[in-house]
């Protein structure tokens, strides 16, 4: 009898300190990625308004858009307009050189040493972990302000979590081109499911784009959100978690997200669990958010009627700001990206065509990656050392490499 006693107590015990834990980070930095860092600041509100710890949350971002000369509301960051500013109260953990994919992975697997010290999750078997990735990405991997997260890599990290016993069920949210090469070698028994915004061959959007890019009458001058991530976050701050599950959301984004077409891989059973088991428990809906909503749904407001291609955002941006502001610089600027479009796209036909290949023809074919991206890993190094440094366009080009790797 003693023996179930302790038992008993042991679960209880365990279900009493059952917490929510999250990481949340913008890989991205520069003026014209101001939707990334948006993006996160909103996440973390979301996650505070229902009623996870802050203790239990960390946010990587550069954080360089809020003090930004270009912004017109200094201190201050918008993920919608007219909206609220997501800057006040986001805690930030890591900024600036500290976001690496490796302060990323010591974070998520809980080693402090590597991070000298700093923050990392210190969940245990009995919580539940939120993960919300937002940057740009390729075939195979994502990027980390000028630094490169391989699938692999990232697949290997969520292992060492669940070896290590970190988590009791895992959700991760990825805000990225191409984010579905990211997990097409999920495991589908780590208790972890992953939804992102595009599958493994086409890139994400941009929303509120010029000229929705407005907050009480003045142009932000970058596009204020990704059209992903407001969907789910929009969606979570109208409703009651607690009654509402991962596949509901999953549903609904598919009815607001349009230009691509977002995915879930790994364990599909936790779509049964309620979004409060990792964004926390409900609240009553603010009626602006709920009014919201409601608009986006019944197609009354458009959030993709000005999206953009995040492939393209930069140029879009720097077009826009020689057009408000006519300098030489900004002229140079604008012209010096089109230049690098050019480079790339011309660049990798010549590619296409010296190894026999239709140009244009690697970047509409599927490729399925190995689970070993070290040949991909040598091949984007090689191409940076004797080429360029890929740009957030050049990107996509990521692919060709991987159709050469594993043809």
């Amino acid at each position: 009898m003693n023996f179930f006693v302790v038992i008993l107590i042991s679960i209880c015990i365990c279900m009493v300190s059952a917490e929510i834990h999250a990481v949340l980070l913008a890989g991205s930095h520069l003026y014209y990625n101001y939707r990334h860092q948006a993006d996160i600041c909103h996440a973390y509100h979301v996650l505070i308004d229902h009623g996870v710890k802050p203790e239990n949350i960390i946010t990587m971002a550069y954080d360089d858009i809020a003090n930004n000369s270009l912004n017109p509301y200094p201190g201050k960051i918008f993920n919608k307009p007219d909206g609220n500013d997501v800057y006040a109260g986001c805690v930030l953990d890591y900024t600036g050189d500290e976001v690496t994919p490796e302060n990323f992975v010591a974070v998520l697997t809980g080693n402090s040493t590597a991070t000298g010290g700093k923050k990392v999750l210190n969940s245990t078997a009995a919580d539940d972990v939120f993960i919300n990735f937002a940057d740009h990405g390729g075939a195979g991997l994502v990027a980390v302000i000028n630094e490169y997260l391989y699938a692999d890599q990232l697949i290997n990290a969520l292992k060492t979590m669940h070896d290590k016993k970190m988590y009791n069920k895992l959700l991760f949210y990825m805000e990225a081109c191409e984010a579905g090469s990211m997990f097409t070698h999920l495991p589908n028994n780590l208790s972890i499911l992953a939804h992102t915004a595009a599958n493994p061959d086409e890139s994400s959007f941009g929303c509120y784009c010029h000229p929705d890019d407005s907050v009480n009458g003045k142009y932000i001058g970058s596009c204020l959100g990704d059209t992903w991530s407001v969907s789910w976050m929009e969606d979570s701050d109208s409703r009651d978690l607690s009654s509402y599950t991962v596949n509901d959301q999953y549903n609904t984004i598919l009815k607001l997200v349009t230009h691509s077409h977002p995915t879930i891989y790994g364990d599909l059973s936790i779509g049964k669990d309620n979004v409060s088991t990792y964004q926390g428990e409900n609240k009553k809906p603010a009626e602006e958010w709920t009014a919201w909503l409601a608009k986006l749904i019944m197609g009354s407001h458009d959030q993709e009627a000005h999206v953009q291609d995040s492939r393209k955002i930069k140029l879009s941006h720097l077009k826009i700001q020689y057009e408000r502001n006519p300098t030489l610089e900004n002229m140079r600027e604008y012209h010096d990206e089109i230049e690098s479009i050019e480079f790339f796209d011309t660049t990798f036909k010549k590619i296409d065509q010296k190894i026999g290949k239709t140009p244009g023809s690697l970047q509409e074919s599927s490729i399925r990656l190995p689970e070993d991206l070290s040949c991909l890993r040598a091949a984007v190094k090689a191409f940076e050392r004797d080429c360029a440094k890929f740009s957030d366009y050049g990107l996509k080009y990521t692919k060709n490499l991987a159709h050469l790797c594993y043809r």
